[in-house]
């Protein structure tokens, strides 16, 4: 899960007394509520409403600190970059699957027909490199059923609903919520 700074946009990013909140959220929206939670949590009315300024944070690295008698001592920050062993993964397949107990991964060929094909070949690259990677994969035949009603379109690649298709896309979803 990715981190994010929020921030109350009439404040600069540096302000002493504005700081940004920094929480661990899926989005933005989610990222912004943690945020006013917490603001809450520290003073009920210091929060009236505002215009929030939330910035996904991508830096990675180590800092080390020592508390003393003067205050805390800092060493210097040490940027990882991504692919660095030491780095944390960010977006690995396991963490794709999430808690979930899932064993296998089962995608509609008629929603990604309906990817871009820049998409579909990398998609494609990837699928035959697997199979290059397990010439000796046991002979498993599966089948997936639609079970729910009316979800039977997802099975008919060969006359694409587009429709269907579109309704599940990200962008007609937002514009759904958004009225």
């Amino acid at each position: 899960m990715p981190f994010y700074a929020v921030q109350d946009s009439d404040w600069d990013w540096a302000q002493a007394d504005g700081d940004a909140v920094i929480v661990e959220a899926d989005n933005p929206e989610e990222a912004a509520s943690k945020a006013v939670a917490k603001w809450l949590e520290v003073d009920a009315h210091a929060f009236d409403g505002a215009q929030l300024k939330v910035a996904p944070i991508n830096l990675m690295g180590i800092i080390g600190c020592e508390c003393t008698d003067d205050g805390v001592q800092f060493d210097g920050f040490q940027y990882i970059p991504r692919g660095d062993p030491a780095a944390p993964p960010l977006l690995t397949l396991g963490t794709w699957f999430g808690l979930s107990y899932s064993s296998w991964l089962t995608m509609p060929r008629v929603m990604m027909e309906a990817m871009p094909e820049e998409w579909q070949q990398r998609m494609a690259d990837l699928l035959y490199e697997y199979d290059a990677a397990f010439p000796n994969n046991p002979d498993i035949y599966s089948q997936v059923n639609i079970l729910v009603a009316g979800k039977q379109w997802l099975l008919n690649y060969r006359h694409p609903d587009r429709e269907k298709i579109n309704e599940c896309r990200a962008q007609a979803r937002d514009d759904a919520t958004a009225n």
